[in-house]
């Protein structure tokens, strides 16, 4: 028997072990990255909401005698001192996230203000009960505090960095400060494809219209002869924008935009009173909503047509679609039928998808645009709609490019304000930094390099320190931004163990 085939082994033998004798994710191992997993995802840390997770991690570095320092919008920095006989090492960042996407099943009560994550284990990977994991980066932020208290781990001086609102436009990147940071290298635990380090990732922009109508009350005999229904697209992959785009997954709000087109240009009486899509600017809209009114005569014909439009939808790509017409109570007024017509045609209308390839990196997505969330308020007799869209491209002016074309169409259908925001550069690639040489030679095995499509931090922390090398990785999320997330417990091990080398190698 080889050497191989016994560390083969050995690894299949563990894992057999662990899967039987485990019952809570905190019995995992490394033990020390799940507990810390197990603690931030009892810690309510959604977008924007981030004081109890600053507050535990204002705690870790207090119990570990850690000095930790913040700047003016919320980042957190934890300095880690070096282990014995690594004093004179260069500082190395490990840099993650602290906030979560707060997405659940349209039928789970769930409070990400307030609860707890609930941690499952399924079979080879742990995921949540009906409400996205955290995993995307809270794996990542667990990874650095396990290094920082493991004994085991030889390392230099470290800098834990904790940005804030990340899956909101990067918003701790974008506005950190300056001198925060004094590490000659970054490590970003933000990634999730186990087996490669990324070098480079896409920029983003956020193209935003909103559309505002008068709303009507109906007269007595309107009242009288129509209803109020639902239209719902459910049962969606959806996912992470930039990493789940080139599966061409069907985008609910594209689909209920074309369904509504195809009911109005057919001729029916359709009142717009409400659409809802999505549920953050940088996911793929899994489910998508429509409150309208329409005579009380064509209901069954709505019904009948709608049926029609699912079944020829793509079951391949998408098995679990469901597209449902139903009664609904609602007492807000609708808008009139051209303005209905009007903001379908624009949904109907905006681009979705892979927009092209980059030509000098076989299979790398250089630009794509996503109809990321649509939005409706009421106010005096006014029905407002504010349409984001995101726009990802590894070229500056492809990003504006494809940006204008969205803008283009707002400004022919006479939005009320068109704007961008949430602009972050990209992050090109250096492929000769010594920081990526010790990490291909600390991997212990085969490990691709390549540029992501996703929007990293790393572009953004370059351009307020352009002399520090950084590469990204991380272990396996699968389905991150959705319900359905989940990280392989294996890859987690793996990653750790990687760390662990790479950092006693710098």
């Amino acid at each position: 028997m080889t050497r191989f085939t016994k560390k083969y082994l050995l690894i299949v033998l563990t894992l057999c072990i662990q899967a039987y004798f485990c019952t809570t994710v905190k019995e995992l191992q490394p033990n020390i990255v799940w507990t810390y997993f197990s603690d931030l995802a009892a810690t309510p840390r959604p977008s924007f909401h981030s004081s109890e997770v600053t507050s535990y991690l204002f705690k870790f570095a207090q119990q570990n005698n850690f000095k930790y320092k913040t700047d003016d919008v919320g980042n957190i920095v934890i300095v880690v001192p070096a282990t014995k006989g690594f004093e004179d090492k260069p500082i190395t960042c490990l840099q993650t996230h602290t906030d979560m996407v707060a997405e659940k099943n349209i039928d789970k009560h769930f409070d990400f203000e307030k609860d707890a994550i609930e941690l499952l284990l399924d079979g080879d990977w742990v995921r949540a009960n009906n409400t996205t994991l955290g995993a995307d980066d809270g794996i990542g932020c667990a990874i650095s505090l396990a290094i920082a208290t493991d004994s085991e781990a030889s390392h230099g001086p470290l800098e834990l960095v904790f940005t804030i609102d990340e899956e909101v436009g990067l918003i701790g990147a974008i506005n950190m400060d300056k001198k925060l940071l004094d590490c000659s290298y970054l490590l970003n635990l933000d990634n999730s494809v186990y087996g490669t380090i990324y070098v480079g990732s896409a920029g983003g922009i956020n193209t935003v219209a909103d559309f505002e109508f008068d709303s009507l009350p109906l007269t007595v005999e309107q009242e009288e002869s129509r209803c109020v229904v639902q239209v719902l697209v459910t049962g969606l992959h959806g996912g992470h924008s930039g990493n789940a785009i080139h599966k061409q997954p069907a985008n609910a709000a594209k689909v209920l935009a074309t369904l509504m087109f195809e009911l109005l240009e057919a001729g029916m009486d359709i009142l717009l009173i409400d659409v809802d899509c999505g549920h953050a600017d940088n996911a793929i809209p899994r489910e998508s909503s429509a409150i309208v009114s329409i005579p009380k005569n064509i209901f069954s014909q709505v019904q009948h047509f709608t049926q029609t439009f699912q079944h020829n939808q793509d079951t391949l790509v998408e098995p679990d679609i469901r597209i449902q017409v139903q009664y609904f109570e609602n007492d807000q007024h609708p808008t009139g039928y051209n303005e209905t017509f009007t903001l379908f045609q624009v949904l109907n209308a905006l681009p979705y998808g892979v927009i092209s390839y980059n030509l000098h990196m076989p299979g790398q997505i250089e630009t794509s645009t996503n109809l990321a969330l649509v939005k409706t308020t009421h106010l005096d007799n006014k029905l407002n709609i504010t349409i984001t869209t995101m726009q990802r491209s590894t070229s500056d002016h492809s990003r504006k490019y494809i940006s204008d074309q969205v803008k283009s169409v707002f400004y022919l259908a006479n939005a009320s304000r068109v704007r961008t925001e949430v602009e972050y550069g990209g992050w090109h690639p250096d492929l000769t930094g010594e920081l990526l040489k010790v990490a291909i030679n600390s991997f212990g095995g085969p490990v691709k390099t390549k540029a992501t499509h996703a929007g990293l931090e790393c572009g953004e922390i370059k351009s307020k320190y352009p002399s520090l090398q950084m590469i990204s990785y991380g272990p396996d999320i699968v389905d991150a931004h959705t319900p359905n997330e989940r990280v392989r417990i294996e890859s987690v091990r793996l990653t750790y163990e990687f760390t662990k080398r790479l950092l006693k190698g710098i």
